[in-house]
């Protein structure tokens, strides 16, 4: 088709709570001064009505995705609760973390002091294999919020933190991830990271990017309960299986 030079227009913001989010307008190629007034007018109030309209169908749709993240918290709390089986609560946590905030990759390493490394303890979404399973907590990309305790965010990921990545994950091409602390009263336990290969991933969820941080904080508060628990209930069924045996031990001291 043809290509016409505009020979008049009118144009109006799209105004909504928060601003301006756009703008709506009329052209016309066939005469100059085409429009009236009134007709700009007329494009103000269907531009608020336009404007409104995006907004509440914007709002539906955090809406949705917010009852999303609380129902993966919910299964989440299920999982923790019901089992102290640590590979089941974090196997589970993890496959609830990719599917509800729709991130590429995620895993798990937990942190050993005595050696000052971290452990890979499990993840899905991986297409590179080995290179990450051992970790030196200094400070790099993967180990430097727990040593601050705080969320770190890399998205997008700087040209020297994906050569650092890539070196770790070779074939998986990440543009960003995030890095949570896992920690109970002070004490490091280890981190929980999320990968994705887009480099804002919280805007393809239509996610303000506090929303997104405060979900992962939140995980990463549950995920060092859970990993605390379990690790409390197997600590407390060994103690109680050795007073066991060193009681029917004695017993059979006494008998003979």
């Amino acid at each position: 088709a043809e290509l016409r030079e505009i020979q008049s227009a009118i144009v109006t913001p799209l105004l909504t709570s928060t601003g301006a989010i756009g703008t709506l307008s009329l052209d016309n190629v066939s005469r100059t001064h085409a429009f009236s007034h009134y007709d700009l007018h007329l494009l103000k109030r269907f531009a608020e009505r336009a404007a409104l309209l995006i907004e509440n169908l914007r709002l539906v749709q955090r809406t949705r995705q917010y009852l999303r993240l609380l129902e993966g918290l919910h299964y989440i709390n299920m999982a923790i609760t019901a089992s102290f089986d640590m590979r089941m609560i974090l196997t589970t946590i993890v496959r609830q973390l990719i599917a509800q905030l729709r991130v590429h990759a995620a895993g798990i390493w937990l942190y050993h002091p005595e050696s000052h490394e971290l452990h890979f303890f499990y993840g899905e979404g991986f297409y590179s294999l080995g290179g990450y399973t051992l970790i030196r907590a200094d400070r790099d990309i993967l180990s430097e919020a727990l040593l601050e305790l705080k969320l770190l965010a890399y998205a997008p990921l700087s040209e020297r933190e994906s050569q650092i990545l890539s070196r770790l994950f070779p074939q998986d091409q990440f543009r960003s991830l995030y890095v949570v602390p896992l920690a109970t009263k002070g004490e490091r336990i280890g981190i929980l990271a999320v990968f994705h290969r887009q480099p804002y991933p919280f805007h393809q969820e239509e996610m303000e990017e506090e929303e997104w941080n405060n979900f992962l904080g939140t995980l990463g508060t549950q995920v060092a309960i859970a990993i605390e628990n379990a690790r409390l209930f197997q600590q407390t069924r060994k103690a109680l299986a050795d007073l066991l045996a060193a009681y029917d031990s004695t017993v059979e001291g006494w008998s003979k």
